[in-house]
């Protein structure tokens, strides 16, 4: 049927709700119903779920098989690729700097095939692990088949370690993936410094890891001459782990890089019916000013932004 009159939405019972709304309410067995309410007061069952209705949340932080909740016609995935780790180096009698490893990669897709919806198998990306003597390990890749499509978010790469006479050690870079996707991204590392030689006096700072929308990379350390650290993890789900610092370049006990985060997949499911209430009517991107302006017949928005980030400091020392 068609419906020209703006519609509610709402819960509870029929008798209860205003006119030209769309009332949700469980029969005696539990089960959600929907009811159209016209301007004359007279309720009609829908037949179906409203396109849009949110079904449920299926969160997977282990490998497995994503079964979709009966009458999915609509997901929504997020996922991210295991975190790598942080670099380190040791040499005798040299002071040495690690970078930090890369964050997973971020993928988010949704998938509407106008059909119900079937899953498939689930891996998710483990951490790479902190570099010992080495470039830190590269995080796993994150992986889901939905509709007979494989999605998939690349591990972080680890990141490096450096003598003191290289200066700077390379955090972990990003990975590319072909496919088709509404978002894909990945963090990369930073590098870890060195300021001084081997037998001077000294500073110097790990990078930090890379970041990912649920964890942030392990923050960076930071040390003099002397002093050995170990890198730090990375945290939440996907983030890198920062490079270890070791200052005193003598025995062999020595740094280590901090390990990555493991992935994570998020599938929010809707379903589909005669009524199109929340459905997707499209996304607008902005990378400069303007002005918003709504899609027609939009009544729900969701904003996700971010600010510019700050500048690098600079230094310098008078001749």
């Amino acid at each position: 049927m068609t419906l020209i009159l703006p519609l509610l939405e709402s819960a509870g019972d029929p008798a209860a709700v205003a006119n030209n709304t769309i009332l949700y309410a469980k029969d005696v067995s539990g089960v959600t119903q929907a009811f159209f309410r016209a301007s004359d007061g007279s309720l009609t069952q829908i037949s179906g779920v409203p396109t849009g209705t949110f079904l449920g949340r299926q969160i997977f932080t282990a490998g497995g098989t994503y079964t979709p909740t009966a009458g999915t016609k609509m997901v929504r995935i997020r996922m991210v690729g295991g975190g790598g780790g942080g670099g380190a180096k040791y040499t005798v009698g040299v002071s040495t700097v690690g970078g930090g490893g890369a964050a997973g990669m971020y993928v988010e897709k949704a998938v509407s095939p106008g059909v119900v919806v079937t899953g498939g198998a689930v891996a998710i990306g483990a951490a790479g692990a902190g570099g010992n003597n080495a470039t830190g390990g590269t995080g796993g890749d994150t992986t889901i088949v939905i509709q007979g499509t494989t999605y998939t978010a690349k591990g972080g790469l680890g990141g490096t370690g450096a003598d003191y006479n290289v200066s700077a050690a390379d955090g972990g870079a990003g990975q590319s993936q072909a496919q088709t996707v509404d978002i894909q991204y990945q963090e990369p590392g930073a590098f870890g410094f060195y300021y001084g030689n081997a037998s001077a006096a000294f500073a110097n700072g790990s990078g930090r890891g890379g970041g990912s929308p649920f964890g942030n990379g392990g923050a960076s350390v930071v040390a003099s001459s002397g002093l050995r650290i170990n890198g730090n993890p990375g945290q939440g789900f996907g983030g890198g782990g920062s490079g270890g610092i070791d200052g005193i370049a003598a025995a062999d006990v020595h740094a280590i890089g901090g390990a990555g985060a493991a992935g994570l997949i998020i599938v929010d499911e809707y379903a589909q019916g005669e009524i199109p209430t929340g459905t997707f009517l499209g996304r607008q991107i902005f990378t400069a000013g303007g002005t918003y302006t709504p899609t027609v017949g939009t009544r729900r928005v969701r904003v996700r932004m971010a600010g510019g980030g700050g500048g690098g400091g600079g230094g310098g020392t008078d001749s």
